[in-house]
C-alpha cells in the first residue's frame, strides 16, 4: 500500500488540472472502483488500499480516459472505450515498470 502523501496531488491533462485524491472506503466499496475520473469535478479518486503497481495502472487508466475526453476521441460505445483504455493503460504500465532506463532518458530529454 502506498502512502497517500507520496502520491502527486494533481495531474494536468490538456488544459485541466485534475486533483488526485483517495476515495473514502465506503465509496470504493459502493462504486467498486480502483480509480475513477470525474471530468465535471476535475478529479481522480483512487482506492488507497491498492498496491503500487495496481495504483500506477489505475491512475494511468484514468489519465487515458482524461485524454480521450479532452481531445474528443470518439468510440462507438462505452464498452469499446473501456476495452481500449484498459489495454492502453496495461501496455504503458508495463513499459514504465519494465524500462526504467528508457523512461528516465525520455524524461531527461523532455526537460531539455
Amino acid at each position: 500500500m502506498v502512502k497517500e502523501k507520496d502520491i502527486p496531488k494533481k495531474v494536468k491533462i490538456g488544459y485541466i488540472f485534475y486533483k488526485i485524491k483517495a476515495a473514502t472506503e465506503d465509496y470504493v466499496e459502493t462504486a467498486k472502483i480502483a480509480a475513477e475520473l470525474s471530468v465535471d469535478k476535475e478529479q481522480i479518486l483512487f482506492d488507497k488500499k491498492l498496491s503500487i503497481n495496481r495504483l500506477v495502472n489505475a491512475l494511468i487508466h484514468e489519465v487515458v480516459h482524461g485524454i480521450i475526453d479532452n481531445w474528443g476521441i470518439q468510440f462507438p460505445n462505452n464498452e469499446a472505450e473501456e476495452i481500449f483504455t484498459e489495454a492502453f493503460a496495461n501496455g504503458w504500465t508495463t513499459v514504465f515498470l519494465d524500462n526504467q532506463e528508457f523512461i528516465t532518458w525520455l524524461n531527461d530529454e523532455l526537460e531539455r
